[in-house]
C-alpha cells in the first residue's frame, strides 16, 4: 500500500498562506506607477506636439559589423535622429539639426536636406554636402547657418545624415533621418518669450511644439549648467528617445 506523507498538505497550505501575505501589485497600481513616472518627466519639461496623429517621419539605423571598414565600428553601432516621430517645428529658418551615435569614431558623412516628397515626387535637394567628422558617443549637431541654408516657411523638409560605410557600395550607407518645418512664432508665444527670462525659453518653446528650439536652447544652457541634462533627458524620453538620453549621460 502507498502512503501519502502527511507533511505535503501542510506544506501546500503554508505556500498558499505565504502567497496571500505577499504584497499584490494590481494592473491599476502598475498603470499608476507608469503615469507617475510620466508626470515626473513632464514636470521637468512638457513637450506638446503640434500635430497629433501625424505619420511617422523619423528613421534611424543600426548595424552589426556592416560598417567594419570604418575603424571603431566593427561591432554593434547605432545612428539615430534626435527628433520626434512627427514633423516638429523650428522658429528659425536656419535650425540646428541633432542626431546621435552610440560609439566614438571618425568617418565620412553626407548631409542632405530636401523638401519632403510624396508618391513619385522627388524634389531637388536644398543641400547635399560631404563631411569628415570625428564624433563622441551621444548627441551631435549640424547648424544650417554654417551652410547658408534657409528654409521656406510652412514647408516640410526632410534632412538626412548618412554614414558612408563603403564608398564603393553606397547601398550600405546608414541613415539618420527626420523632418522639420519652419514656422515663425505667433504673437502669443512672442509675448510670452518677452515676459520670461532666457532660462525659461526652452520650456516655452517645448510647450508650443517648437522641438528644435527647445532642444537647442537646452543644449546650449547645459554647457554652463550641466544639471540641465536631466531636463533634456526628460524631453528626449517624452518622444521615445530614451536610448539616446542614456548615451548623453
Amino acid at each position: 500500500m502507498r502512503h501519502t506523507p502527511l507533511y505535503r498538505p501542510w506544506r501546500y497550505g503554508l505556500l498558499c498562506l505565504c502567497y496571500l501575505l505577499l504584497p499584490h501589485v494590481s494592473a491599476a497600481e502598475t498603470t499608476a506607477s507608469v503615469e507617475a513616472s510620466t508626470a515626473n518627466k513632464t514636470a521637468l519639461i512638457s513637450y506638446r506636439p503640434p500635430m497629433r496623429g501625424a505619420p511617422t517621419r523619423r528613421a534611424g539605423a543600426g548595424t552589426r559589423g556592416i560598417c567594419g571598414n570604418v575603424p571603431g565600428l566593427e561591432k554593434d553601432f547605432s545612428l539615430y535622429p534626435v527628433v520626434p516621430e512627427h514633423t516638429a517645428l523650428s522658429a528659425k529658418d536656419q535650425p540646428i539639426l541633432y542626431w546621435a551615435v552610440s560609439h566614438a569614431f571618425s568617418g565620412k558623412f553626407v548631409l542632405t536636406i530636401a523638401p519632403e516628397g510624396y508618391g513619385f515626387d522627388f524634389p531637388d535637394a536644398l543641400l547635399e554636402t560631404s563631411l569628415v567628422l570625428s564624433v563622441s558617443p551621444g548627441i551631435q549637431w549640424l547648424d544650417l547657418a554654417d551652410y547658408e541654408v534657409n528654409l521656406q516657411a510652412n514647408t516640410i523638409y526632410r534632412w538626412t545624415v548618412s554614414l558612408i560605410c563603403d564608398p564603393k557600395n553606397r547601398s550600405l550607407d546608414l541613415h539618420a533621418s527626420g523632418t522639420v518645418k519652419y514656422q515663425p512664432v505667433d504673437g502669443q508665444l512672442k509675448q510670452a518669450l518677452l515676459n520670461q527670462t532666457k532660462k525659461q525659453h526652452p520650456f516655452l518653446y517645448a510647450r508650443h511644439g517648437f522641438w528644435y528650439d527647445a532642444l537647442t536652447l537646452l543644449s546650449q544652457q547645459i554647457q554652463t549648467e550641466p544639471s540641465l541634462k536631466t531636463v533634456r533627458s526628460a524631453l528626449l524620453e517624452q518622444v521615445g528617445l530614451k536610448k539616446v538620453s542614456l548615451w548623453t549621460q
